[in-house]
């Protein structure tokens, strides 16, 4: 097979779906009582949790993933509703785990293309759930 071919099917093969893609929890598939936690759950500072009060059940992430290349390129400011949904994406996953509380989500943006989750730009939120 000729160079030129090979990057040809490597290509196609990364545009076919081979890239994981991001695994985003539908809001209409949860309980009801799921639902009902991630609302009222409650950010725990780093002082509070320090008392010894909360069970740390894990670290859980949330992602919003922009699956169409946007006009002019990356979030271009406009990160507030991005963000909020990969935060509730973490709260979601911290309530299946039986979570009450989590620690402040940090957020990372990522402008350029993610192709290990299929997205042109990425906003992923990491945090801790917790139990009291």
């Amino acid at each position: 097979m000729k160079s030129g071919n090979t990057l040809f099917a490597i290509c196609a093969l990364g545009m076919s779906g081979c890239a994981t893609p991001v695994t985003s929890i539908d809001y209409y598939k949860v309980d009801s009582a799921t639902l009902k936690r991630i609302k009222p759950m409650t950010v725990i500072d780093e002082q509070t949790l320090a008392s010894g009060e909360y069970k740390d059940l894990g670290r859980v992430t949330g992602m919003h993933c922009r699956r169409t290349p946007p006009a002019g390129g990356g979030y271009r400011g406009n990160t507030a509703g991005p963000k909020r949904t990969a935060i509730d994406q973490l709260r979601l996953r911290a309530a299946k785990k039986g979570a009450s509380y989590i620690t402040p989500p940090e957020c990372v943006i990522n402008e350029s293309m993610d192709l290990a989750n299929n997205c042109w730009s990425s906003i992923k939120c990491t945090s801790r759930a917790l139990r009291r």
